[in-house]
């Protein structure tokens, strides 16, 4: 019910999603989860405080919430229905309609009606409803309770229906209907003739049909002696979809008091009918009056063609169709035809003109500009956006939805030109003048904290749709700096060209001949196939009449281990089966797009196999499609991501020619765009396939994006190439503990090219600009491609003969910041490429380094094994004594079961006490606990220690421990069971104010699995059986770097013991 009521009016209903539930691990069956649609999920939805809204259940008296500052939910529900009846009463007066829709949205008031009586719900409307109000604006309802769907019903009441009972005979209300009718029961509308208006029920069903098994098996039984199943269930669902082949018609019929018997006014483009969607720039719209008399009258500026009461909106721009309109931009028109006093429903449609979807990008955001500490400081926020495409671009209704709200005017951007929208352009043009090409200024704010950011093109397509963070790079936040894309043009990632037998890429740009750049099968065009832009470089376009191209045979093609991959673009006037590549002998691979959904097919005799997406594609949307099988599984892949997987073994290719863009035996034509074939002889893995992002997904990732060189950013021109990108140069490794000897700091050049770093800065505190330029590095100093350079306290960076040196400084053995800073803009700031490292306490001559993690493509900064200052790091340093298991949420789920184990991995004792500072090791992080230091705690060669939440509740749960293994018991605190960090360390020196500094002895940064918000790259590798399911978090090698997942497994619990 509610996807019913979100497809007609996105977002007015709750959301949710079917989930197998556990009870304390016993299987209760599934449910859906979903969204209870209340004054707080209200305030989520459409904005506000919760505290703001109210919010009513069942009926008018049922109240959930009373907004602050109102009289009430009853009472403003009444003044609603109150609204309702005086304009029914005064059908003519536009002031008691327009008080009517201040208190009410009738938007939301029909389609809500809508999705109930589509759905014949019989539970309601006398109850299972919500409804809430912002004090001050308008009364929304929602859907609830709807299990009792496709059955009989006849209630009203103080209820939805109450109020349209009020209003069903306004006229306005009534041309709203039918507006509505018109909209979702026609042009593919989600209530549009069978099988459309069974697509969301066949969604639901698709989603439960394997995971009714499960509850079938815990409730078939529940008071039936035969229990339910799920062929029982197959056969409900088939019943019902024979429900909805008449169930539109139906509908439509019922609601026909409500519809005028005007038919609405068609559109065509060049002749063929088309009701909105995606054109070139010079095609032509046409309107046409399907009755046999009456006038179209149209708008192209949003505005209705009928006012209030029945008139020509000329006043709003309303014109008589006289001739065909040419499309220069994107445009909506909205038409209706009077005839003999009566009006159409409105014809309302979008035409799209341009590739915005991939020409246009994001390239700047100045989400928090300098800091002054004026409250009444203007704002100087802004956003860049550029054509990165070949051809001019036209925005018109290009917008944004989310982040803040501004729709394009009619404007044109150039290839390679930038656009600024602003929050205040007066604020913006005082800052950086008038010469900055700006296209108006956006409603709301950028979030100082990050934020979503959507931008939709006219068709509501989305072009982009990422978060940006305020923790990417802190300069960025407050300091003057904006965050800048590094490479807006977006280059498809493919994995290892290993096995690839065939690539035509369609980058010829001319002539009759596509080149096999892997091999010698050049391609042979046939028909009249046009060279084009494609994705990636050049395309083929196929005009889905005689255009192909043909291969030969292609060696993969005929056995059951191979990978056929390209991108591509459907035309919106593709066929039902729109061919990718075929084989021309019946048997053999086939690749399609059927009906909008790609589908990859083996065909062996009268046999096949089939992996189908149950995505349907956009036409006018590139897309990469992949097909593979490893001769057990045929796979099928859009945009990276696995979309169905089917059992094939014993299915093989055939040999025979190949044509990309035909099925010849059935003659069927590829329409739309195909660019960058590819051919394996293997199945591409899906680790690899998930390196094809979408493009959207970039904009979401720091490594995307960087500072911008010069503080407040550059709106309006391109600041690449004047500073290296993030992490070309770094801090590897420094000495903070020299004892005898200096400090030092050494940098890396990670790139392939030298980096000239004269004039950069070096320092050990961040707090402010000055304090950041303490050591300037001389003129004219490089580094070489992969090398290194290091400074040294005694004669560089503290050392006062330097000219370099301005503020001398050493760094700390209780633990600091290194900085790298690049050098000044021509006003004297520092610009906009910083490196800092953060390191603890450490111990004598012991070094720190970056040491990456493949298991999650970053980096730690820890203690390393021995010093390589001017060469390659060492390993860190691990032991002596290391956390080596960890039970943090135990099965039984009382916590006083908990119990970390402690592993001295060398062959000598290990005191957990230093006498030199008379001061005992601690837990530093995860839980609170200091060893003791009378009696010292001492781990043998080789041996344990188990630290626990509660000595007794331990041993009943595992036992005592093997002789030697001490048991300590009593920290503070609990291991948290969503993942936490746990350190433990040894005292180091204390400080001028008496404060005592630990060094790092292990760390371990764990997690439940459930994170990945919290994890580096977005995903969460930690196993989950350790979570309450019985396991604990297992060290795989002791020896081996801790804090990494990669090093780390869910076992069978085995304190005081080797780990299995």
């Amino acid at each position: 019910m509610a996807d019913f009521h979100n497809a007609m009016l996105p977002g007015h209903s709750p959301h949710g999603s079917y989930v197998h539930m556990y009870i304390n691990t016993l299987y209760w069956g599934m449910y859906y989860l979903h969204e209870r649609p209340d004054h707080s999920w209200a305030a989520e939805t459409f904005g506000g405080e919760k505290e703001e809204y109210d919010a009513i259940k069942h009926n008018s008296g049922n109240v959930i919430n009373n907004g602050v500052g109102g009289s009430g939910a009853s009472s403003n529900f009444s003044t609603m229905e109150v609204a309702a009846s005086a304009a029914e009463s005064d059908p003519s007066n536009l002031a008691k309609w327009q008080t009517l829709e201040q208190h009410l949205d009738v938007d939301n008031l029909i389609t809500y009606l809508l999705a109930h009586w589509f759905a014949g719900l019989h539970d309601w409307p006398g109850k299972n409803w919500y409804a809430t109000h912002r004090v001050g604006g308008q009364w929304r309802f929602h859907t609830w309770d709807a299990e009792h769907s496709f059955e009989a019903y006849n209630n009203t009441g103080q209820s939805p229906e109450g109020v349209h009972a009020r209003l069903d005979s306004h006229p306005e209300y009534k041309m709203r209907w039918a507006d509505h009718i018109h909209k979702h029961f026609h042009h593919n509308g989600p209530l549009d003739d069978y099988p459309r208006c069974f697509e969301l029920y066949k969604a639901r069903v698709a989603q439960a049909n394997e995971a009714i098994r499960g509850e079938s098996a815990r409730w078939g039984d529940y008071r039936r002696s035969s229990p339910h199943n799920r062929l029982e269930w197959l056969g409900v669902n088939t019943q019902d979809g024979s429900y909805f082949t008449n169930r539109s018609s139906n509908v439509f019929g019922y609601l026909s008091s409500l519809y005028p018997n005007t038919d609405p006014s068609d559109f065509a483009i060049n002749g063929s009918p088309m009701y909105g969607g995606y054109v070139s720039s010079g095609d032509v719209l046409t309107i046409t009056n399907p009755n046999g008399s009456g006038i179209v009258y149209y708008t192209l500026n949003g505005n209705d063609p009928r006012a209030f009461g029945g008139t020509v909106n000329t006043a709003g721009g309303a014109l008589a169709y006289g001739s065909a309109i040419p499309l220069t931009h994107s445009i909506r028109v909205k038409a209706r035809v009077l005839n003999s006093g009566e009006w159409s429903a409105l014809s309302d449609a979008v035409f799209a003109v341009g590739p915005l979807a991939q020409d246009l990008r994001i390239t700047e955001i100045m989400y928090h500009p300098q800091d002054t500490n004026n409250p009444i400081d203007p704002n100087t926020e802004f956003i860049e956006l550029k054509n990165i495409g070949p051809d001019t671009l036209n925005l018109n209704l290009v917008k944004f939805t989310e982040g803040i709200h501004f729709t394009f005017p009619n404007m044109e951007l150039d290839p390679d030109e930038c656009v600024v929208v602003v929050e205040d352009q007066s604020a913006f043009e005082a800052k950086y003048g008038t010469g900055v090409y700006t296209a108006g200024s956006y409603t709301g704010s950028l979030a100082n904290n990050g934020e979503r950011i959507k931008l939709e093109d006219a068709n509501g397509q989305t072009i982009l749709d990422f978060e940006y963070k305020d923790g990417w790079y802190p300069i960025t936040d407050g300091k003057g700096f904006s965050l800048t894309i590094i490479d807006p043009a977006y280059s498809a990632l493919y994995g290892s060209d290993e096995g690839l037998v065939a690539h035509w890429k369609f980058d010829d740009g001319s002539g009759v001949t596509a080149i096999d750049s892997a091999g010698t099968n050049n391609g042979t065009l046939n028909g009249d196939p046009t060279w084009v832009t494609g994705r990636m470089n050049g395309a083929l376009s196929f005009d889905g009449v005689d255009d192909y191209v043909a291969v030969a045979t292609i060696a993969p093609l005929i056995g059951d281990s191979l990978t056929a991959q390209t991108w591509i673009r459907t035309s919106e006037s593709a066929g039902i089966w729109n061919p990718i590549l075929t084989q021309n002998a019946g048997d053999g691979y086939y690749f399609y797009v059927s009906s909008g959904r790609p589908a990859f097919y083996v065909v062996v005799g009268a046999s096949f196999v089939e992996a189908v997406s149950t995505q349907t594609i956009n036409a006018n949307q590139w897309y990469h499609i992949a097909g593979t099988n490893d001769g057990s599984y045929l796979k099928l892949y859009i945009d990276g991501q696995l979309k169905d997987s089917e059992s094939s073994s014993g299915f093989l290719g055939v040999s025979s020619n190949a044509f990309i863009g035909c099925e010849p035996t059935s003659q069927l034509y590829y329409n739309g765009l195909i660019d960058d074939v590819r051919i394996y002889n293997r199945a591409v893995s899906e680790s690899e396939f998930e390196n094809i992002e979408n493009p959207t997904a970039r904009w979401g990732k720091k490594s995307s994006w960087r500072a911008s060189v010069y503080r407040n950013g550059s709106p309006g021109w391109d600041d690449s190439g004047i500073l290296p990108n993030p992490g070309a140069v770094v801090i590897n490794e420094l000495m903070s503990h020299s004892n005898a000897g200096p400090d030092w700091i050494e940098l890396y050049n990670t790139t392939d090219e030298p980096i000239n770093i004269g004039g950069w800065f070096l320092s050990d505190n961040d707090k402010s600009e000055p304090n950041l330029m303490k050591y300037r590095i001389a003129d004219g100093t490089t580094i070489d491609a992969n090398d290194y350079l290091v400074f040294y306290q005694d004669t560089d960076f503290n050392n006062p003969g330097d000219p370099g040196c301005l503020v001398p400084f050493a760094l700390s053995e209780n633990g600091e910041k290194a900085c790298l800073s690049s050098g000044l803009d021509p006003n004297g700031f520092l610009t906009g490429y910083r490196d800092v490292e953060n390191f603890g306490a450490s111990q004598t001559n012991v070094s720190f380094g970056r040491y990456y993690k493949i298991s999650t493509g970053n980096y730690n900064f820890v203690a390393m094994d021995y010093n390589t200052p001017d060469a390659n790091n060492a390993y860190p340093k691990v032991g002596p004594v290391v956390i080596n298991e960890i039970m943090y949420n135990p099965p039984s789920g009382n916590q006083e079961e908990e119990y970390i184990e402690l592993h001295n991995i060398t062959g000598a004792l290990v005191t957990l006490y230093r006498y030199d500072k008379s001061t005992p090791w601690k837990f530093t992080d995860g839980i609170d606990y200091t060893f003791s230091a009378a009696p010292v705690v001492t781990i043998p060669a080789y041996g344990y220690l188990m630290v626990v939440k509660d000595v007794t509740a331990f041993t009943v749960r595992y036992g005592s421990m093997p002789p030697g293994v001490q048991v300590i018991d009593g920290y503070i605190g609990r291991l948290s069971n969503s993942g936490e960090r746990v350190q433990i360390g040894m005292p180091g020196d204390i400080d001028e104010t008496l404060k005592r500094y630990y060094i790092r002895i292990d760390r371990v940064t764990y997690s439940d699995g459930l994170h990945p918000e919290d994890c580096p790259g977005g995903v969460d590798l930690w196993p989950r059986e350790a979570d309450g399911a019985g396991k604990s978090l297992s060290r795989k090698v002791s020896s081996d770097y801790g804090n990494d997942v990669a090093n780390w497994e869910a076992a069978t619990p085995s304190p005081g013991v080797a780990n299995p």
